[in-house]
């Protein structure tokens, strides 16, 4: 699933690729059962600046401010469709739209995180609006990586030493690239 997450969204980033390889499982299970469209939340961390407060999301990103991480999604292809339109599916982040993102860049860092909980306004807006109840609204974060470890299973797959290799992957999707568009070594 990497190989062909990198390939098909032509992505020297590692982190991205593995980012990918998951949304494309989700993408082709849906495909397999017949769905032509999946919804995710994805994209909600990094817009309420919630990946500004994980230290070694940072440094693997190498940046350092909430403009400079959305400006990074740009060149990733974090959010490229190709991959699921490949399987003929269209994946949509619901957050990842421009006038969600211009409300969420309106929230003060304040109202995002209150020591414990993230993207805290959203929570309670969903709660005093009726739309969740405040165990489901309030309930720990389940991150993509987080149910199916595949950031631990890409490391072993390509014989990495730990979860977060990321200078690794970042090497073994250039590896990708160059496999496919026939280029060797400079």
């Amino acid at each position: 699933h990497f190989d062909r997450a990198v390939r098909e969204n032509e992505t020297v980033d590692g982190l991205t690729g593995e980012t990918l390889a998951q949304l494309a499982i989700l993408a082709g299970a849906a495909a397999a059962d017949g769905a032509r469209r999946v919804v995710t939340g994805y994209g909600a961390d990094l817009l309420f600046g919630s990946m500004l407060r994980h230290e070694l999301y940072m440094k693997v990103t190498g940046v350092d401010d909430l403009q400079s991480l959305i400006e990074r999604t740009m060149w990733s292809g974090e959010f490229a469709p190709f991959y699921a339109w490949s399987l003929g599916v269209e994946v949509h982040h619901l957050f990842w739209d421009p006038a969600v993102m211009n409300a969420a860049f309106r929230i003060p860092p304040e109202h995002s995180f209150d020591g414990t909980h993230e993207k805290l306004v959203l929570r309670r807006l969903m709660v005093d609006r009726g739309h969740l109840r405040a165990e489901h609204a309030f309930r720990k974060k389940q991150a993509l990586t987080d149910g199916t470890q595949f950031n631990r299973v890409l490391s072993t797959a390509l014989g990495l030493p730990d979860k977060h290799a990321y200078g690794g992957k970042n090497h073994a999707a250039i590896a990708v690239l160059r496999r496919t568009f026939g280029v060797g070594h400079p």
